[in-house]
């Protein structure tokens, strides 16, 4: 796999913030056990660390790799 440019990494994290985020929403709008916090901590978790990752890619944070990496772990949970 190729490497991916600046521009379609920050995009792909925007994307996966924001189906991260619907996808939060959805459950609380179905209610019940889907609208608990240890059902809705990973879609959130998931939104808050690829925000944070597109965050550090954007201003080339020396610690960007460690934060992709931790991202990419969240991710795939």
């Amino acid at each position: 796999m190729g490497k991916m440019s600046l521009q379609k990494c920050a995009e792909s994290c925007h994307r996966s913030q924001v189906m991260c985020l619907e996808t939060a929403n959805y459950c609380i709008g179905k209610g019940g056990m889907h609208a608990i916090s240890a059902h809705l901590a990973l879609p959130l978790d998931c939104a808050e660390m690829s925000q944070t990752t597109k965050n550090s890619l954007l201003r080339r944070s020396p610690q960007h790799a460690a934060i992709c990496t931790a991202c990419a772990q969240i991710l795939r949970s």
